[in-house]
């Protein structure tokens, strides 16, 4: 399939404005893994908190906290970068104004919503790891 200049400079624009909504919520991903793996780091190295997720619990004890930790934070960093792609793809279908760009963002065949609902969950559990921290 060949395409025009006009079409080729059209798709760098689609791609250009969905980044505008995936990039965002690719980054505040990568930095939500980072700050979990942090304040349970926190948390769980001062020894008067526990572990409630059994699946990260069975980590901590088959690989240590701070080995379990990374792993974490690799998995978190892999699972945005590919959904960063995914959004990335989804541009060509004709995102080409700041109103698509929203209806995008609240479309349900689109991974956005996935990347932003983990996202958010990342970021209460921060929240909620900060709360026990200052509990402490």
């Amino acid at each position: 399939m060949t395409t025009t200049g006009g079409e080729q400079v059209a798709l760098a624009t689609r791609r250009r404005r969905c980044d505008l909504v995936r990039l965002p919520i690719a980054t505040a991903g990568v930095v939500a893994a980072v700050l979990d793996a942090l304040t349970t780091a926190i948390a769980l190295g001062s020894g008067r908190a526990r572990e409630v997720n059994p699946l990260g619990r069975a980590a901590f004890e088959s690989l240590g906290l701070y080995p379990a930790l990374v792993l974490r934070v690799v998995l978190g960093v892999v699972v945005m970068v590919l959904l960063y792609r995914l959004m990335g793809r989804a541009a060509a279908e004709g995102v080409t104004t700041r109103v698509q760009a929203l209806r995008f963002l609240a479309t349900a065949r689109t991974p956005v919503l996935v990347a932003t609902a983990i996202v958010a969950a990342t970021w209460l559990v921060v929240v909620s790891n900060t709360w026990v921290i200052a509990r402490l």
